[in-house]
């Protein structure tokens, strides 16, 4: 092979192709002078024949530090101010009236709004069902108070009723008579202002009788009581359920009123 070479280029483009052949073989790019274009193509021609293949892809190396953070840059300008946005529509004036019921609202009543737009109707809910005033069985509640006037003329006897039943009888001791400007502990719940015929108060578990004027006398609070033609007979001191009965004075002349309040 070598004289093969040698006999192509002679002694000179022997030389010189040897020495490309082995640049070309080594990756490096070499300018072949003396040989004409011929002589240059041969020689890549034998390079390319001999040339080794591409080695494998070597492993990837270590990622870099990151640099350092950079300067803030500087704040940009304000930018200019933006147009105008366009005028808006003119609102609708609207009229409200009332609608009645079984109307547009079915069996509901309600009102009804008027516009150019249209016409609109905003219908009331649905009443519920009436509910106890108290949840516990309708009794008045521990702690929750209810008040009424009482009137005694001529000495006879008053009826007080309670519109919200207890849920106990009171006994002779739960029952207390307050004459005018009197007080006692047990008729005092706390709340201001202080109380008296103008302001009934009790704590709970207790009837109190607050006399406002009339002729000041004691009188009895019964829980029970039967007639004997004109007169009530008084069966037990104290305050049924639904109320008491007052037997005021002891004259026919004697007259009395006032207030009173019962707490649960």
């Amino acid at each position: 092979m070598f004289n093969r070479i040698r006999d192509r280029f002679g002694t000179a483009g022997l030389i010189v192709s040897v020495v490309a052949l082995v640049a070309a073989l080594a990756g490096t790019a070499f300018a072949a002078a003396g040989l004409n274009s011929k002589q240059k193509s041969q020689v890549k021609a034998i390079a390319k024949q001999f040339a080794g293949k591409p080695g494998a892809t070597g492993p990837a190396g270590p990622a870099g530090a990151n640099g350092a953070k950079g300067d803030t840059g500087a704040r940009g300008d304000t930018g200019a101010r933006g147009a105008d946005g366009a005028r808006g529509a003119d609102g609708q004036s609207v009229t409200v009236t009332d609608e009645s019921a079984f109307g547009n609202c079915g069996d509901q009543a309600g009102v009804k709004l008027t516009s150019v737009s249209g016409t609109n109707y905003v219908c009331d809910g649905v009443k519920g069902d009436r509910g106890s005033p108290w949840t516990a069985g309708g009794t008045l509640p521990v702690g929750s108070t209810e008040t009424g006037a009482w009137l005694a003329p001529d000495g006879r006897a008053e009826t007080i009723s309670f519109s919200i039943p207890l849920a106990a009888e009171l006994d002779g001791s739960h029952t207390i008579y307050l004459a005018p400007r009197g007080s006692n502990s047990n008729c005092d719940n706390g709340v201001d202002p202080a109380p008296g015929p103008a302001n009934p108060e009790a704590d709970s578990g207790y009837l109190c009788i607050f006399q406002a004027g009339g002729t000041p006398a004691l009188f009895t609070l019964i829980k029970k009581a039967s007639s004997s033609g004109d007169t009530v007979l008084a069966a037990a001191n104290g305050a049924a359920t639904a109320g008491a009965v007052l037997f005021y004075g002891s004259g026919d002349s004697s007259t009395g009123f006032g207030t009173w309040a019962v707490t649960g």
